[in-house]
């Protein structure tokens, strides 16, 4: 009843809301399914080239390393998400209030934050494990094991997430249970740094004699020593494909549903204690004496309505653990990134100019997608972020163009500090040269303005002030349609700097940008960037003035 209640909610949304842009949403998805479909064969066929099983060996480390990154990601955000979703939710105050199971409240907000912290990791996964089986020809029970393990192997660290969010709930001091959340997150994030590297995939490069490297390979894709469930789970898929049961799938399946029943049980105990705690503050004397403005606000309305609003959202950003833990998050995915890049072996034979520029391109494409991703939780939600008191900021004399630019602002300093030491550090652990030094820097302050206005653009057109909690708000079809866009930009991105990348390993031209054809192409990066940028901003301005009229 209470699913047929949230499936009657969504419908009644898609029904009354703007048909053309749903209909764009899922062009642009069925899209974007095909090209992954496509790519997968592509890819296989690519490998099948090495012979001798080398190459499907690679491509199987790769899927397995695909699904490691991905859980790592959902494991990431979990505990945040789990105690915003399964406590913070408003509608919570109605449902634990009814005469309806708590088990069964507590597993609708166990499965919206599936979709939250784990839906867009299984859309991406799910059509790329489908074309395997289609490759192989697999045999029609594959389909049915691989789509469970995927939606099993996420829903694991979703579930400890949940489970530990209710420990906390119940047992942490009443007023501080997101701050105790948040620290034991950022300790889960340390030990996950290790799950990240546990694979090792640089020890693919660590040779110098090129004639060792095929057997290198065949000894670095046979080890599978690493015992994590998202390996195991992707293992037990390959094998799948090739028409192999992989005992593997049910120790997989019975961790996760081991956990999915202790969540449950704790649910039962805790749950609606721990929903009571969760709604009292921590204790405060009354302050009599009347306050002026502080420093900081000072400092900040000196830039005018802007300022006030940039002042406001960082006030309520520091207030909120289950907002500013994201930076925390940020640090630790930037972390993981230098760590990985460092590991690279740069010395010896692959220590050449050559393989560092090949290596330096490769980290440009990887940078952009980052900050796509990095964008779905700093930039899109921030209009949405209001809620209820959008409806406040209309009695002030703020125009929708500095609402919409502060928002701007205010995600584009964290989001572009990210970018730029990402490129900084980058070019200082390569040692790159000018031509892909620069082009480094141009992608990451390019592919960060444009991506943070299309955030808050598109948040601005696609507004859901009326979620029932933060988590939600990414997984809409205007959350959807940024991270098609966000990626689409960066493809054209990595497109077009191809084009130095390839003059300089080709052709070993040092001087690219100095060059007519070099700094032609940096005048249209500047022009495509202003334009994209204000583009998404004005639309989204004006659809904020529709949604005012």
């Amino acid at each position: 009843m209470l699913l047929q209640l949230k499936l009657q909610g969504l419908w009644n949304a898609i029904r009354t809301g703007n048909r053309f842009g749903y209909g764009v949403v899922v062009l642009i998805c069925v899209l974007l399914v095909y090209g992954e479909w496509i790519g997968v064969h592509r890819a296989l066929d690519f490998l099948d080239k090495y012979g001798e099983g080398i190459g499907f060996s690679i491509a199987k480390r790769f899927l397995e390393a695909g699904v490691v990154v991905l859980a790592a990601g959902v494991t990431f955000t979990s505990i945040t998400t789990a105690i915003s979703t399964v406590y913070l939710s408003d509608d919570l105050n109605f449902l634990l209030t009814q005469p309806i199971s708590t088990l069964r409240v507590f597993g609708l907000k166990l499965l919206e934050t599936f979709l939250s912290a784990a839906g867009v990791p299984a859309l991406l996964t799910l059509p790329a494990i489908l074309s395997i089986g289609a490759y192989f020809q697999a045999p029609l029970w594959y389909y049915l094991l691989s789509t469970w393990l995927i939606l099993i192997v996420y829903m694991l660290p979703v579930a400890l997430g949940c489970l530990i969010a209710v420990v906390l709930m119940r047992l942490a001091p009443a007023g501080r249970v997101k701050e105790v959340a948040t620290g034991f997150g950022v300790l889960l994030s340390a030990g996950l740094i290790y799950m990240v590297r546990a694979l090792k995939p640089e020890a693919l490069l660590n040779v110098t004699d090129p004639a060792q490297f095929d057997r290198l390979l065949a000894q670095y894709v046979g080890n599978e020593d690493t015992l994590l469930p998202p390996a195991l789970a992707a293992r037990a898929i390959w094998d799948a494909s090739q028409g192999d049961f992989n005992t593997a799938a049910l120790g997989v399946s019975i961790l996760s549903v081991v956990a999915l029943w202790l969540a449950g049980f704790m649910a039962v105990v805790a749950y609606r204690e721990g929903w009571i705690r969760g709604l009292e503050g921590t204790t405060r004397n009354l302050n009599p004496k009347v306050l002026g403005a502080s420093w900081g606000e000072k400092l900040y309305g000196a830039f005018g309505s802007i300022g006030h609003i940039l002042y406001k959202d960082l006030r309520l950003l520091m207030r909120d653990a289950t907002q500013w833990s994201q930076l925390l998050v940020l640090v630790a995915l930037v972390g993981v990134y230098l760590f990985s890049l460092s590991s690279f072996p740069l010395d010896g034979a692959l220590g050449s100019d050559r393989f560092r520029n090949v290596i330096g391109f490769l980290q440009l494409v990887f940078q952009g997608f980052l900050v796509a991703g990095i964008g779905i939780r700093m930039a899109f939600p921030v209009i949405s972020m209001e809620g209820y008191g959008f409806w406040l900021l209309q009695t002030n004399p703020i125009t929708y163009t500095r609402m919409v630019v502060g928002k701007f602002i205010g995600a584009l300093v964290p989001m572009m500090a990210v970018s730029l030491v990402l490129a900084w550090q980058t070019n200082l652990i390569l040692k790159l040269g000018p031509v892909m030094s620069v082009a480094l820097w141009v992608v990451a302050v390019s592919s960060t303005l444009v991506i943070t206005a299309l955030g808050v653009g598109l948040g601005a057109g696609f507004p859901r002030f009326k979620a029932d909690n933060p988590s939600e708000i990414p997984m809409s079809p205007g959350g959807i349609l940024y991270m098609v866009l966000s990626l689409i930009y960066v493809a054209l991105v990595a497109v077009v700097m191809a084009r130095p990348a390839s003059m300089l390993l080709l052709q070993n031209q040092q001087q690219y940008w100095s060059s007519g054809e070099g700094m032609l192409l940096l005048i249209g990066m500047g022009v495509v960037t202003v334009v994209l940028t204000v583009g998404a901003l004005a639309w989204g301005i004006r659809a904020l003035n529709r949604l005012h009229d």
